[in-house]
């Protein structure tokens, strides 16, 4: 939940905007062949009344602050106000998007609700799940935007030739035994990978691969996580109609901020900034297509 906190002199308003997380796989699906990824069909009605209630509390307070609009305030709290009045509209604008986004058709799916698997040594079957549901998600039009986090913790792959602890190996410390074992864990995830990006390429959505129109990033947060050394991340970028130039490769002792792929990501999606975190300009050899 993201809860948006208003003091105004005389009381606490609070304006609660619900977020989704999706721990069970079966959860977008209504139980009528429709896949809700935003979350069910019943929740959307409670959430577009939550939106409008939030309106109408919005109009309240402008009222409520508009005869100290009208008095002498003195110029500082002039300048509150004009930036109270900009963030509201802000937030309204916002608000009434989302009642568009929730009221706005959404295509059909034949595909049916799938089995949670509940054994984490089933590690790749999990992986392969999150990420049908993800493709099932874009292609009806439910969400935009998928995070997925791999959890390897106290999972031991159901893989020929992994026996120990997927979290543990990875600080391997350079053992053979241990790097052979990753090694295997880690082609099963870009064989699921490459099934959900062949996936996304097989949709058309305007006469073109949905995955032209979808950007994927998968990496991971570490460079070598036998030492915990964040430095030199592996960050696989795919489709989002960009000119992919195959292996970007950077100074490893000088390291090029990775916010710089973050901001021309932000701005292939329409957002107006040149700055993000501790970025130098959008990633170099990555234009738009």
């Amino acid at each position: 939940m993201r809860e948006l906190v208003r003091f105004n002199g005389r009381h606490i308003r609070r304006w609660r905007l619900a977020e989704y997380l999706l721990y069970d796989p079966r959860a977008p699906f209504d139980g009528t062949g429709r896949c809700a990824v935003g979350g069910h069909f019943a929740d959307r009605g409670h959430r577009q009344e939550a939106a409008a209630g939030i309106l109408g509390l919005i109009d309240i307070d402008v009222a409520e602050a508009s005869p100290i609009n009208a008095g002498n305030a003195v110029a500082l709290d002039q300048a509150r106000l004009d930036q109270y009045y900009s963030a509201v509209r802000d937030l309204e604008r916002q608000l009434e998007l989302a009642q568009e986004w929730e009221r706005k058709p959404k295509p059909t799916t034949t595909a049916p609700a799938p089995t949670d698997i509940s054994e984490n040594k089933k590690l790749i079957d999990k992986i392969r799940l999150m990420l049908d549901v993800a493709r099932l998600g874009f292609e009806s039009d439910s969400t935009r935007v998928v995070s997925l986090f791999v959890n390897t913790f106290s999972v031991v792959a159901d893989l020929p030739g992994v026996k120990d602890e997927t979290h543990s190996i990875t600080h391997h410390g350079g053992r053979k035994e241990a790097l052979d074992q990753l090694f295997i864990i880690e082609s099963a995830q870009f064989k699921v990978l490459s099934e959900f990006l062949t996936g996304l390429n097989a949709i058309k959505e305007g006469g073109e691969p949905l995955l032209n129109r979808t950007m994927v990033l998968y990496g991971a947060p570490m460079g070598n996580a036998a030492s915990h050394d964040n430095k030199n991340l592996p960050m696989l970028f795919v489709g989002g109609g960009f000119k992919h130039a195959g292996h970007l490769s950077f100074d490893n002792k000088k390291n090029y901020p990775l916010p710089n792929l973050y901001l021309s990501m932000l701005q292939r999606m329409g957002l107006p900034i040149d700055k993000f975190a501790t970025s130098t300009g959008t990633m170099r050899g990555l234009d738009f297509a």
